[in-house]
């Protein structure tokens, strides 16, 4: 029995076996596996270096754009406190709710 050679133990115990000898097979088997592996990496990597960026959002009131980030945070929570709104996610606000706190942020601040 033949085995493939230069591919690692776990490899070789797993598909290479099923096709003796097909080192062909079991090199696109080792470079499918670094592919899938790498896109997954590199996902999870961007993924955490975006959430620390913002999400921009686009006020239709006045017509610009904010990024909703850290920094806008102590300005929504003193929104909340002066307004006497309940405490809830930006993202979980109506449009009344929304209206309400981009014109008291232009205004304010």
């Amino acid at each position: 029995m033949t085995t493939c050679t230069g591919v690692s133990r776990v490899l070789r115990s797993y598909d290479c076996l099923a096709h003796f000898g097909d080192r062909k097979y079991c090199m696109k088997n080792l470079l499918r596996t670094l592919t899938v592996s790498t896109a997954l990496s590199l996902t999870a990597f961007f993924a955490g270096c975006s959430a620390s960026v913002g999400v921009r959002t686009y006020d239709p009131y006045y017509h610009d754009y904010h990024v909703w980030s850290d920094v806008e945070v102590p300005y929504y929570n003193a929104w909340i406190g002066e307004t006497h709104h309940p405490v809830v996610a930006y993202g979980r606000l109506g449009r009344p709710e929304r209206q309400s706190y981009w014109r008291w942020r232009h205004d304010h601040h």
